[in-house]
C-alpha cells in the first residue's frame, strides 16, 4: 500500500509541477516540498508499523545524496532550484521501488537518474530543435555554430568505438545517444540565446522573472537559475531603467516524462 502511496504522489507531483512550469516558467514550492514531507513522513509511518526502518533511512539517504547533486548543478548554472528540488522529492519518495527492467541490477535512485539525463537529453534537444528551426536567423547561426564544433565528433566517436563494446547494452545505447547528441545539443543552445535572453524596462520586471546579466551590487548572479523575489525587484528598479532576464528550457516537465518512461518499461517486461 505504501509503494503505490508513494508512486502515485510522484506521479501526481512531478506532473503538476512540470505543467506548472511550462505555463509560469516557474516551479512551485508547496508541491516540491509537500512531496519531500509526504516522503519521509510515509516512510516514517511504515518504520512505525513494522518495526523495520528500512525504508526511512533508504529515504533520508538518498534526499540528502540528491540535495548535493541538486545544490552542485544549481550552483554550477545548470539547473534551478525547483528543478534540483524534484529530483530530491522523488527520491524520498521512492528510494527502494523495485524496478523490472534492463537496469534492475541498479538500486531505483539511481536507474531514475539515469533516466532524468536520457529524456532530458531527448526532450531539451526536441524543444530547442523546434525553437530554433522555426526562425531563419537563429537556424543560420545554428549552422555556423555546428560548423565550429563538427571536429568534437572525431573524439566521440573513439569514445564510442572503444567503451560501447565493453558495456552492457543498454547502457552503451545511452552512452551512444548522449556522446552522439551532445554537439549538436551544444550549438542548439548557443542559437537559442537569441531567443532566452531580451533587455525589459525595470517597471516590466516581475517577482520570479530570471535575471540575465550580473548585478554584483545586489549580489545577483545570472549564474544562478532563479526567479526574483519582490525585494529584489524593487531593488533593482531603484538601480536601474533596464535589465536582461533570460529564460530557457522547461525542463520541469523530464522529471514526470522520466518518471512515466521506466514505469512504461517495466511494465513491458
Amino acid at each position: 500500500m505504501f509503494e503505490l502511496l508513494r508512486l502515485a504522489i510522484a506521479l501526481v507531483g512531478t506532473l503538476a509541477a512540470g505543467l506548472w512550469d511550462l505555463r509560469t516558467t516557474d516551479v512551485p514550492d508547496r508541491v516540491v516540498f509537500s512531496m519531500i514531507a509526504l516522503g519521509l513522513a510515509l516512510a516514517a509511518a511504515e518504520g512505525y508499523l513494522s518495526g523495520d526502518w528500512t525504508a526511512l533511512a533508504y529515504s533520508l539517504m538518498v534526499s540528502l545524496a540528491f540535495t548535493a547533486f541538486a545544490a552542485l548543478m544549481y550552483y554550477a548554472g545548470a539547473w534551478g532550484g525547483g528543478d534540483g528540488a524534484l529530483l530530491v522529492a522523488v527520491g524520498a519518495l521512492l528510494p527502494t521501488w523495485i524496478f523490472a527492467g534492463p537496469l534492475s541490477f541498479l538500486p531505483f535512485p539511481l536507474v531514475y537518474f539515469i533516466s532524468v539525463f536520457a529524456v532530458g537529453l531527448l526532450y531539451s534537444t526536441t524543444y530547442l530543435s523546434v525553437k530554433v528551426l522555426r526562425d531563419r536567423k537563429a537556424a543560420a547561426l545554428f549552422g555556423r555554430e555546428f560548423a565550429k564544433i563538427r571536429l568534437a565528433y572525431v573524439p566521440v566517436a573513439v569514445v564510442l568505438l572503444l567503451l560501447v563494446p565493453m558495456l552492457p547494452a543498454l547502457l552503451s545505447f545511452l552512452l551512444a545517444l548522449f556522446l552522439l547528441i551532445l554537439p549538436p545539443v551544444y550549438a542548439l543552445s548557443n542559437a537559442a540565446d537569441r531567443f532566452f535572453y531580451k533587455r525589459v524596462v525595470v517597471r516590466d520586471l516581475q517577482p520570479g522573472d530570471m535575471i540575465g546579466e550580473d548585478l554584483p551590487r545586489l549580489k545577483i548572479y545570472k549564474s544562478l537559475i532563479r526567479g526574483l523575489t519582490p525585494k529584489e525587484v524593487a531593488a533593482i528598479r531603484k538601480l536601474k531603467k533596464s535589465v536582461v532576464v533570460r529564460s530557457g528550457v522547461r525542463y520541469a516537465v523530464v522529471f514526470f516524462l522520466a518518471l512515466l518512461v521506466l514505469l512504461l518499461v517495466s511494465a513491458l517486461l
